[in-house]
């Protein structure tokens, strides 16, 4: 019999029969070629989920996706071969094993950073912690090997637990905290913070800025309704609307080119806009600067790097952080 000559059967029921091949059932132990319903194949797995129409509750999922949200389920079985669901979030959640103590945001996240340090080294790795530890973050670790910590004795920023949609504990800025660092000098820069504001108003604050009298600000104000550059020059971004990125989380990638041509990326979708400086940009603060306009809130990855990074690499770090922290990419 020829497999290839046998008609196709579009629709099975539970009746069918299939061929079976018993491997103790002969004689001698010899096996045997015999049938089977496939009723009788499903019945072997008693403690798969109802709701189906057939005798053993087991059903199989018509819809396809290619994209899961944070919510969705998971089939798995334990180890005591109990079938159980766990949600998208709260598998990647486990998947990460983290470690945080004290009030620093110090954990490794092993597989973000092994993953983007895998791609390219840093100037400054932040990578936000997940394990839900609450406090205050009086210093947050650079992971690239640099030390470039970011910290602050006061007015420091808190831990949210649960704050991206994969699940991932963020850091917290209120409109009045900051943390500050090194300069990370030189021209070309490559930079990608994964953030969320949560007030909405134009003036809710600069993501980068620092605490000297030399004006070097990224971020939204009340001058326009883009992202402000600011390094000896001035100019505001064109098509990255504050309100399409307000209480969202989104990928910020600012690079700039050894002539100072600075281009930016939200979610991997440029601004038709770019802004050319008369001086290197090198913040050395995290949310503000010197004359206030602090970050209002969340920020899970801030990564910098002292080059331009080409395309393709750009967007392998991209996709890196998007699945971190849970954002669909368009």
């Amino acid at each position: 019999m020829q497999v290839s000559k046998l008609q196709t059967i579009a629709d099975l029921s539970l009746n069918d029969m299939l061929p079976a091949l018993d491997i103790d059932g002969g004689v001698s132990g010899k096996p045997v070629l015999g049938k089977t319903s496939i009723q009788s194949i499903v019945d072997l797995f008693p403690n798969t989920p109802q709701g189906s129409s057939n005798s053993s509750g087991f059903s199989i999922p018509t819809t396809i996706k290619s994209v899961a949200a944070s919510g969705d389920y998971f089939i798995g079985i334990d180890s005591n071969g109990e079938l159980y669901k766990i949600t998208k979030s709260d598998l990647l959640a486990g998947l990460s094993n983290n470690n945080t103590s004290g009030s620093n945001t110090s954990g490794s996240n092993t597989s973000l950073v092994d993953n983007l340090k895998a791609i390219t080294t840093w100037n400054q790795l932040l990578i936000s912690d997940t394990t839900g530890t609450s406090g205050n973050v009086t210093n947050w670790t650079d992971q690239s090997g640099n030390a470039l910590d970011a910290s602050n004795s006061s007015n420091y920023p808190t831990v949210l637990t649960n704050s991206t949609p994969s699940g991932k504990q963020a850091v917290n800025f209120d409109g009045s905290q900051y943390l500050t660092h090194t300069a990370i000098s030189g021209t070309a820069k490559t930079i990608f913070i994964a953030a969320k504001h949560t007030n909405i108003s134009l003036t809710d604050g600069y993501l980068l800025g620092n605490s000297s009298g030399n004006v070097k600000i990224f971020g939204y104000d009340d001058g326009a309704n883009s992202p402000r550059l600011y390094s000896s020059n001035s100019d505001y971004f064109a098509s990255s609307n504050y309100n399409n990125v307000s209480n969202q989380w989104k990928i910020f990638e600012l690079t700039i080119s050894n002539t100072k041509v600075c281009t930016l990326y939200i979610n991997g979708t440029q601004d038709t806009k770019q802004i050319t400086l008369n001086d290197d940009f090198e913040s050395t603060r995290i949310s503000g600067y010197s004359g206030g306009r602090n970050f209002v809130g969340q920020i899970a990855v801030i990564a910098q790097k002292n080059a331009l990074l080409d395309a393709s690499t750009r967007q392998s770090i991209r996709q890196k952080i998007a699945d971190w922290v849970g954002i669909t990419l368009p």
